[in-house]
């Protein structure tokens, strides 16, 4: 789970299933809405730019 702040901030999945990754992008304001679905191969890394990772202070 990665979250970032572009336009909006939204929380990227990344699921590495076979020999595919699949990025799920759910925006925080409403976690029933999913913003963008992805599937990348192995070989590729995920190529968008998903703007500034926010990190979580522990």
């Amino acid at each position: 789970m990665h979250s970032y702040s572009e336009r909006i901030i939204y929380t990227i999945y990344r699921y590495s299933v076979d020999d595919c990754i699949y990025e799920f992008g759910i925006p925080d304001e409403n976690s029933d809405t999913i913003y963008n679905i992805d599937i990348y191969l192995l070989s590729q890394a995920p190529i968008y730019e998903y703007g500034e990772e926010i990190l979580e202070a522990n």
